[in-house]
C-alpha cells in the first residue's frame, strides 16, 4: 500500500467540500467513494494523519449536510409541481363535467 500524506487527505477534504458547495453532485459521489476507499486503506491512521483525517471527516459532514439541503429543496419543488398537477386535474374534471 502506498503511503498516504496529510496533504493528500486535506486535498480530498477540500475537493469534497468544494464539490458540495458548487452542487457538483456527480463529482461529490466520486469523491465520496474515494473517501471510503481511503478510510479502508488507513485502518487505524497514524497519529500524524489524525488532524487531516479529522478535517476530512468534518468536510464530509458538511458535504452531507449540503446534499441533504439540496435534496429537501428538490423535494419541495417536486411537491409543488405535484400539487399543481392535482389542481389542474381537478379543474379539468370540473370542465369535463
Amino acid at each position: 500500500m502506498a503511503s498516504i500524506s496529510s496533504q493528500q487527505v486535506l486535498a480530498l477534504a477540500k475537493a469534497l467540500l468544494d464539490s458540495a458547495q458548487q452542487g457538483n453532485w456527480q463529482q461529490l459521489a466520486q469523491l465520496d467513494r474515494q473517501v471510503a476507499c481511503l478510510m479502508g486503506q488507513l485502518g487505524h491512521e497514524p497519529k500524524a494523519l489524525a488532524p487531516a483525517v479529522a478535517q476530512l471527516a468534518s468536510a464530509h459532514g458538511q458535504a452531507r449536510a449540503l446534499a441533504e439541503q439540496q435534496m429537501q429543496r428538490l423535494q419541495q419543488t417536486l411537491n409543488k409541481h405535484q400539487d399543481r398537477q392535482e389542481g389542474l386535474r381537478a379543474y379539468q374534471q370540473l370542465e369535463d363535467f
